[in-house]
């Protein structure tokens, strides 16, 4: 089984619910509340709460959700041989879980961007959880089809427009959904 097969047997609480203490809390009761995956990984990353800021209370760097996005994008949506090596270590584990691929996705995603694996956990699991909520083939189709903001501000959106039809067809893009 692939990857993405079995990727495709977790849901999106999975992936929110993985994460411990308040910033877990905090993200399955908005979760369950309806909130946006995507919309509260935003906030998370411009305002430094519940103790997941780098240091202190400085935010985090401005591009940082948006490249943790772009990089999800190439691991889930793409063929893309930087990341091979997750893919295949994912891939061996039978009964893969949304903490594994917490812990492998932000070592690897960490460390490509240079942010400390733990750190970028919470950010990872609301990005995970909303491809998952609206379908890894729709979410591909959705990343290719917008350009997302390297830098963003409190007046910018990361959460991107989706198209209507969610069809599993990418346009003829790299998507491998």
């Amino acid at each position: 089984m692939s990857f993405i097969e079995s990727l495709g047997k977790l849901n999106a609480e999975d992936f929110v619910s993985a994460i411990p203490g308040p910033t877990g809390a905090a993200l399955v009761a908005a979760y369950r509340n309806g909130q946006d995956l995507t919309a509260m990984g935003l906030q998370l990353s411009m305002e430094p709460v519940l103790g997941i800021s780098p240091r202190g209370n400085s935010p985090w760097p401005p591009d940082m959700f948006a490249r943790l996005i772009s990089e999800t994008r190439l691991l889930l949506c793409t063929d893309d041989p930087s990341y091979t090596q997750l893919r295949e270590e994912l891939r061996s584990h039978q009964n893969v879980t949304a903490k594994v691929v917490l812990s492998l996705a932000s070592g690897a995603i960490g460390s490509k961007l240079g942010f400390a694996a733990a750190l970028t956990v919470p950010f990872l699991a609301t990005i995970f959880g909303a491809a998952l909520k609206l379908s890894l083939s729709a979410w591909c189709k959705s990343m290719n089809e917008c350009s997302l903001p390297l830098q963003t501000g409190a007046n910018q959106s990361l959460v991107p427009q989706l198209a209507e039809d969610h069809s599993d067809a990418p346009d003829g893009r790299e998507s491998r959904v």
